[in-house]
């Protein structure tokens, strides 16, 4: 992406999560509110209040950066290029699963619920997007972001190359 976005946009970058109860998604955007530009991983429930974490950074154009969210059960990490940025403490139910009901990728899931608001699309490009049911290391993380995988990693659930071909999920 080129630069800051304007005050007060968020744009999605990827969301992934449950439909049903207990209804819990996990999404990360960037975007400048109050005049600070961050990239902000969320852990939302449905009708209670959501859980964040925020890395002030602005973005520089024309280079590539990995992110990552991961949640353990007790934290919410917010990992960029393989380095942990961020971290919030999480309490509720709602760890990782295999069975997520959604995965979108460039959009911001909006308002607790799974419909999503089309004027928080970024203009970024996404490289590969990978879902996983257990919650990776900053190191396992930065030591694999950028290899390609086999696809059959022991808790891979999703993983999308986005190579423009038939190989490009998992």
């Amino acid at each position: 992406y080129d630069g800051a976005p304007p005050n007060g946009t968020r744009w999605g970058i990827v969301s992934v999560g449950k439909v049903d109860t207990p209804n819990i998604h996990y999404q990360l955007t960037y975007g400048q509110v109050g005049g600070v530009t961050a990239i902000r991983a969320d852990r939302l429930r449905q009708n209670v209040a959501h859980d964040y974490t925020v890395y002030t950074v602005t973005l520089t154009a024309d280079i590539w950066y990995h992110l990552a969210l991961t949640y353990d059960g007790t934290d919410l990490k917010l990992i960029v290029d393989g380095t942990e940025q961020a971290t919030a403490a999480v309490s509720g139910n709602g760890g990782a699963n295999s069975t997520n009901d959604h995965f979108v990728l460039g959009a911001l899931e909006d308002s607790g619920t799974v419909t999503y608001a089309t004027s928080n699309l970024g203009p970024f490009e996404i490289d590969d997007a990978r879902v996983w049911s257990i919650a990776r290391s900053a190191a396992t993380i930065n030591s694999e972001k950028s290899q390609e995988l086999a696809g059959n990693e022991a808790g891979l659930v999703a993983y999308y190359k986005l190579n423009n071909n038939a190989n490009d999920a998992t």
